[in-house]
């Protein structure tokens, strides 16, 4: 029972998280507009790009990317079962939807949906856990509205210029509980390897 209640909140955060996420495909540009500031900011974290790497606990599925709320679920349920879920406090672990290819472009995504931890972990199938690294990555901290993930992503190529493109695998990193601040208040990091 203690267990249950010590992984709630991180598991009640990643499950909202990926609910209003998913609503649409996390790419989709919409007609919204990034401010200047947040252009300029884009600007420097593509100049900045370097090496990332993370520890993540995750679990494959394959559908759509609307899905995730539900692969985030089971994901959650297998994480609790394995008695992953009391070894960390809420503020250590992060939801993360890892993107293997542009959800735009296939109705059928496979898609890593788990979350990144401080250590390397020892798991049980069907969950994995690795370190991810990405020799060149733009890391950028998004505030507004999910919608806009698909503006941020065309700055992130814009601003690459015709040498560089992105890449897959992406990774969306989801700090904010969604269902306890405003939509311009939800905080979700995009890592998005470059070549």
């Amino acid at each position: 029972m203690n267990k249950a209640r010590s992984f709630s909140p991180a598991l009640a955060l990643a499950l909202a998280a990926a609910a209003l996420l998913l609503t649409g495909s996390a790419w989709a540009a919409t007609p919204s507009t990034l401010s200047d500031d947040e252009l300029r900011a884009i600007n420097t974290a593509v100049a900045e790009a370097g090496p990332v790497s993370m520890n993540v606990v995750y679990q494959t599925f394959t559908g759509s990317i609307k899905d995730t709320g539900s692969f985030l679920q089971t994901f959650c349920a297998n994480f609790a079962d394995q008695g992953l879920g009391a070894r960390y406090t809420p503020d250590q672990i992060t939801a993360v939807v890892v993107l293997t290819a542009d959800p735009d472009t296939t109705t059928a995504a496979t898609l890593a949906v788990g979350f990144a931890v401080p250590d390397q972990l020892v798991v049980r199938p069907p969950l994995r856990a690795q370190k991810l690294s990405f020799s060149q990555a733009v890391r950028f901290t998004h505030v507004g509205p999910y919608e806009q993930l698909g503006a941020v992503e065309d700055a992130i190529s814009s601003f690459l210029g015709s040498t560089r493109r992105t890449l897959f695998p992406a990774l969306l990193r989801l700090y904010t509980d969604p269902t306890t601040v405003d939509p311009s208040e939800i905080r979700t990091e995009m890592v998005v390897p470059v070549g």
